[in-house]
């Protein structure tokens, strides 16, 4: 075989098994992107990471799906645009009363300021427990016995969102995809809306269904080598409400075409304080969509939003992060680690 066809076939095995994905989507109001940042120029060791909470002053606590440990971060914005300068890892933190109990599948993150102290969602359980910054164990927990219980979830299906929302001294969280009990998951089997149950925890320990959150109809048609649909993660920003991503992720089975489409909407927290149980409403914030195709190679499904730094206008930063999957792939093209940052409307517009 002479170079140049061995340069050709190269080339073209490459387009094949690595191409990727634009950024370019929909944008409703103002809302703006101040980049996409691959971990990796930070030495950020590639992770299943599915969450990410803000703990302040540049301090984030990122949680893994397949490790039962968290690890802390420093991230620094510019303080005028948002944009990401650098994020250091600061160290990594097991947790204390795990052993060599299995894993626990940590799908979310939330800072719980009232009690300083982190609060991790398992989907494996379906518990929420809380813990300090050194891993240790502390009093509260959140069980779900009833139609939410472990029993009651679909698999993969579980709580993929949590956040604590200050303004309204509670904590909030909704199974990724439909219960057991509301029929089959939405999907490519099932393409249509549905609703989801939306729970209200409180600081003792207890809760209640809320309302539920009706999601947007799936795309894809047929299961691929991969597949996933519904919420995977919620953030409480005071002053602006609760930010919602629905996420779906379709892998082909020759790779090629695979996308991930993502949508953050508002919910106003105050609908589903009222709302007994029944549908909120929902406003559109922003979409995009990440690819697999011969152009260009960033596929990423973000599973994690954080709270970053209010800019001088008083618009509000967010940082989204993917789950890599610890990157994988093979050796001409694998998953890449990225942190994304979104900069919201002013609370005004």
């Amino acid at each position: 075989m002479n170079k140049r066809k061995y340069t050709i076939r190269f080339l073209l095995s490459f387009l094949f098994f690595a191409g990727f994905s634009g950024t370019a989507g929909a944008v409703s109001g103002k809302a703006a992107w101040a980049g996409t940042y691959n971990l990796a120029r930070w030495n950020i060791p590639s992770g299943d990471y599915s969450g990410i909470t803000a703990l302040g002053n540049g301090l984030y606590a990122v949680v893994n799906d397949k490790q039962n440990a968290f690890v802390l971060w420093r991230i620094r914005q510019d303080s005028l645009t948002g944009k990401v300068l650098q994020v250091e890892q600061v160290r990594r933190v097991v947790l204390q009363d795990c052993g060599d109990r299995p894993r626990l599948d940590l799908e979310a993150v939330s800072w719980w300021p009232e009690k300083n102290c982190l609060l991790l969602a398992s989907e494996q359980e379906q518990v929420i427990r809380d813990y300090d910054l050194s891993g240790r164990p502390l009093h509260d927990s959140w069980t779900f016995d009833g139609e939410a219980s472990p029993q009651q979830i679909h698999a993969n299906y579980g709580f993929e969102s949590l956040t604590a929302d200050t303004a309204n001294a509670c904590i909030w969280t909704c199974t990724e995809n439909v219960l057991r009990t509301d029929g089959d998951p939405a999907g490519f089997t099932r393409r249509e809306s549905v609703l989801l149950p939306v729970y209200r925890l409180n600081t003792e320990g207890g809760h209640r269904l809320a309302g539920r959150y009706r999601t947007d109809k799936p795309q894809a048609r047929s299961a691929g080598r991969t597949y996933c649909f519904g919420v995977s993660e919620m953030l409480s920003l005071p002053d602006y409400g609760l930010l919602v991503l629905e996420r779906e992720f379709f892998v082909s089975k020759n790779y090629l075409r695979s996308w991930v489409n993502h949508k953050i909407y508002r919910v106003d927290p105050q609908s589903l304080l009222e709302a007994e149980g029944g549908e909120v409403e929902k406003t559109l914030v922003v979409s995009f969509r990440t690819r697999l195709n011969p152009f260009s190679y960033r596929l990423a499904n973000y599973e994690g939003m954080a709270a970053g730094i209010r800019l001088p206008d008083g618009r509000q930063t967010v940082l989204l992060l993917c789950d890599a999957q610890s990157g994988a792939g093979n050796r001409l093209f694998h998953l890449k680690d990225y942190l994304r940052v979104l900069v919201l409307p002013s609370v005004t517009e």
